[in-house]
């Protein structure tokens, strides 16, 4: 197992226990039955919501990796090799630029609907 897969088993981990302990709190508070969809669908917003943010992460780190390489790259004796390198490195960073755009949006939407799902809850208690 990587690295990263070991990463998310601990993370689906950490999120089924908080989906039992929530549920218990939240069966504890109110005393009634839940609805079982809308639950389901709060969680896996929250799972995505922190996978995405662990996607995120891990973006950051391989866009902090080809910047280390186009500096070693610089070196006189790796000058002609590493032109093509950099322009690939450049291109490839420019995309992860682009992709943490898309994921920060991704991120704020999701949190914007947990936070209203959240509030109508309260308003429902």
């Amino acid at each position: 197992m990587t690295e990263f897969q070991s990463r998310l088993h601990d993370l689906d981990s950490c999120i089924e226990n908080a989906k039992k302990e929530r549920l218990n709190l939240m069966i504890e508070n109110y005393r009634e039955p839940l609805n079982a969809s809308l639950l389901n669908t709060l969680f896996l917003n929250e799972k995505l919501c922190i996978a995405s943010r662990d996607l995120l992460s891990t973006l950051d780190d391989i866009q902090t990796s080809l910047k280390s390489i186009n500096r070693l790259l610089d070196d006189d004796s790796l000058k002609l090799q590493g032109i093509a390198f950099k322009d690939n490195n450049s291109i490839i960073e420019n995309s992860i630029d682009q992709q943490k755009v898309v994921l920060n949006k991704y991120i704020s939407n999701l949190q914007l609907i947990l936070s209203v799902q959240r509030r109508e809850d309260d308003v429902d208690a």
